[in-house]
């Protein structure tokens, strides 16, 4: 198992799964229409959007107006209050993007303030998948699948996002105002005024390199925030980060959460993470480490410097595994280019190696030497052995020693 991860080539039959299975873990992948077989969960990031699109909007209603989930409803509204409401006025508008569980939506809340007075705000909805067999022999409370439910997921992020804790306060949380239902599915209401997820500003030129290096600080400053909570995030990956207008970052998706308050990892869950994020010492000895939150900060950092996708199913394809490989070859060109007499002023001149896309190569604010040093954070970041990995911490340091981190003051 570990040869097959290092290698990069995860085959179904390796990681227990069915080749069918890969077809749903990939992202910018040629669409695939499947069924799911009835007795798994969702669990993964769709690999097509099934989301409503068009002029007509997706239906919001109450948690309690379905019959089914009138005592979920009561349980929410004893423990959550006025959270378990929607928002009056909200409006949902349009599919925005997938993340591990569900997908995201704008949205509008109009108040009427008076007879020509009405105020808008913009808002995001997130809606969870629910799988048919949820809704009919829904898991309870004291039941260990009860966390792996659409329920248990919801009612953790509900339970993380009102109870007051030193994370609270920080600025790339989501503020929760309220929940109920999207076209018949379990959702909550964000104030948040998304632009797009980060999935899909990946690829785009207009997301410049100094916004780049602001979101990588910024949620490695909230990871550590969590570390210090003694928590665990498990479901790091791009789809699950939302950026407002100015690229400021919100990540989205709590459903994985682990330790503190929230226990252990639910026995026997069938959801290691997002693909091509899963830390391989987890995958091979199934124990979860603040370290590997690590590893996969350490893919989005490859994704947000490289435009590249952390997986691609048609290739079996994994970024780190190439970064790796990518960064030995030119260290090898570089070394051999040294030993050559005549090239030795040249080779002082040069730069360090970097897997940086050339796009961001002389444009305004970026430096070579900080796409060396990026580089160089994020493969120790996805080393193997985690006790060779900087902490979030020392992540967060290094950054911050970054030429355009210090002269805009991130």
């Amino acid at each position: 198992m570990e040869k097959a991860v290092e290698s990069g080539q995860l085959t179904g039959e390796t990681c227990g799964e069915t080749s069918e299975n890969h077809k749903r873990f990939g992202s910018w992948v040629t669409p695939i229409p499947f069924e799911l077989p009835p007795d798994e969960m969702f669990g993964y990031i769709p690999t097509y959007n099934s989301a409503p699109r068009g002029p007509n909007p997706p239906v919001v209603s109450t948690l309690n107006s379905r019959p089914d989930l009138v005592e979920f409803a009561a349980t929410i509204k004893s423990q959550f209050g006025n959270m378990a409401n929607l928002p009056r006025g909200l409006v949902v508008e349009d599919f925005i993007g997938n993340t591990l569980f569900g997908q995201v939506y704008r949205g509008k809340i109009n108040q009427q303030r008076g007879s020509d007075n009405v105020q808008e705000a913009n808002v995001m909805v997130k809606a969870w998948n629910c799988h048919w067999i949820e809704l009919q022999f829904h898991p309870k409370p004291t039941e260990p699948s009860w966390r792996r439910s659409a329920r248990g997921r919801f009612q953790i992020e509900m339970k993380l996002l009102t109870t007051p804790s030193p994370l609270s306060p920080h600025h790339n949380m989501v503020k929760l105002i309220g929940s109920g239902l999207v076209n018949g599915r379990l959702a909550v209401v964000y104030e948040l005024d998304p632009l797009d997820t980060l999935r899909n500003l990946l690829p785009r030129d207009d997301f410049d390199w100094f916004s780049r290096v602001k979101v990588a600080i910024q949620f490695a400053s909230l990871v550590s925030d969590f570390h210090s909570q003694q928590l665990r995030l498990r479901n790091i990956c791009a789809d699950n980060l939302v950026l407002e207008k100015d690229f400021h970052l919100k990540f989205v998706d709590f459903g994985m959460l682990i330790g503190g308050d929230f226990g252990d990892m639910p026995p026997r869950e069938k959801v290691l993470g997002c693909f091509g994020y899963e830390d391989p010492y987890f995958i091979n000895t199934g124990e979860f480490l603040d370290k590997s939150d690590v590893f996969s900060y350490g893919v989005l950092l490859l994704e947000l410097v490289t435009k590249r996708a952390a997986f691609v199913f048609e290739e079996n394809w994994f970024l780190h595994v190439w970064a790796r490989e990518e960064y030995e070859k030119m260290r090898k060109k570089a070394h051999h280019r040294w030993r050559k007499k005549d090239c030795r002023q040249l080779y002082k001149k040069s730069k360090s190696p970097s897997v940086v896309h050339e796009s961001f190569r002389g444009s305004t604010l970026f430096d070579a030497n900080d796409g060396a040093k990026i580089t160089k954070l994020a493969l120790r970041c996805v080393c193997r052995d985690p006790d060779k990995r900087p902490t979030i911490k020392e992540a967060i340091k290094y950054l911050r020693q970054l030429e355009v981190a210090k002269m805009m003051m991130l």
